[in-house]
């Protein structure tokens, strides 16, 4: 069950989060993309050369119960 604050809600999820990684070599410069994915957001953040180029949190849509299975 969700539990709702003034300013958050908190919704429980299993963890470890799922998480992807993918690496390749692009334009000569060694890339990773790793993906991990939360209840209520997909955190991506890529990589290159082992710094970090690029961090993008994308939110949810709010999606209802019998709907979960087109995620």
């Amino acid at each position: 069950m969700a539990t709702v604050t003034a300013e958050y809600t908190v919704t429980p999820a299993p963890y470890p989060a799922r998480t992807r990684t993918a690496s390749a070599t692009l334009h000569a410069i060694a890339t990773t993309v790793t993906s991990v994915d939360f209840a209520d957001k997909i955190l991506i953040t890529i990589t290159q050369n082992g710094r970090l180029a690029h961090w993008v949190g994308v939110a949810r849509a709010h999606v209802r119960h019998r709907d979960a299975h087109c995620l």
